[in-house]
């Protein structure tokens, strides 16, 4: 029996793919740090320049996107921003950053926290946690200053500081909190950090917490480092083995909640 298409089928999909390809000249334009050209969208969405001013006329009075006559460049639209606006005041980082930390979590069944940069202290705080299901799980208090310099969460923050706060952390610096370890020498310092850069993560051993593994990745936004997110692993369940699937898991952590907070990089 010969199959035939559903009136309308047709025309459907491609209402669909009209609607895929407006979105993703909203997604270029929002994402870009500077206005467009048509030749630009063109080249960047890989579709035809009728195609993109075809769509970027439909957006137009939707308030989606803005045409400067005079530079012959695309803007975000007045409606973009407003809802970007709408949108930000009714989620907070955590908020967003939850849902990430959980995926963590589901993956390792160790604790996953978000941490935030305090540039005027030179320090950083905890400010959401996701608990794993173990008894003994590693946490430390929300919203309280931990010191930059000792502990991977820590670490990972300080690697993204120029290096005059970089210097500023270690001249204030005290003996680890948990060991007693003194603070390093400015030489040793950079070449951590410089390998944390490079890497884009780091492990520490006991530094923040006794008797834990710490692994950690940097979280940026629009403006640059944001903070962290990190995985306390305690050492009585943590096996070498397990080192590749913890770095793995922190680093697209970090990717995936640097993303959602806007940061291009």
């Amino acid at each position: 029996m010969t199959q035939t298409s559903r009136p309308g089928a047709a025309r459907s999909g491609e209402s669909l793919g009209t609607v895929a390809r407006a979105i993703e000249i909203i997604r270029t334009v929002a994402d870009s740090p500077r206005p467009l050209s048509l030749t630009e969208l063109s080249t960047t969405l890989g579709l035809p320049t009728s195609t993109v001013h075809r769509l970027t006329r439909l957006l137009e009075p939707q308030g989606m996107v803005r045409y400067d006559a005079e530079t012959r460049l695309y803007h975000p639209g007045e409606e973009l921003l407003r809802l970007g606006f709408l949108l930000s005041s009714r989620w907070s980082v955590e908020e967003l950053a939850r849902p990430t930390l959980q995926r963590v979590v589901a993956a390792c069944d160790e604790t996953c926290q978000l941490s935030r940069y305090l540039p005027e202290q030179r320090s950083m705080m905890f400010v959401e946690q996701v608990r794993c299901s173990h008894p003994l799980a590693f946490t430390l208090p929300l919203f309280q200053p931990q010191p930059l310099l000792w502990g991977s969460s820590g670490r990972v923050i300080m690697a993204h500081l120029p290096p005059a706060e970089v210097e500023a952390v270690l001249a204030a610096a005290e003996a680890s909190p948990v060991a007693g370890f003194a603070p390093p020498s400015a030489e040793k310092l950079n070449e951590d950090l410089d390998r944390i850069r490079e890497r884009g993560w780091d492990r520490t051993d006991g530094e923040k917490l006794a008797h834990a593994v710490g692994f950690a990745a940097p979280v940026f936004d629009a403006h640059g480092i944001h903070g962290s997110v990190a995985t306390p692993v305690p050492t009585a369940r943590y096996s070498p083995e397990d080192h590749d699937r913890f770095v793995e898991l922190i680093v697209t952590a970090g990717q995936e909640l640097s993303r959602l907070l806007g940061h291009q990089g």
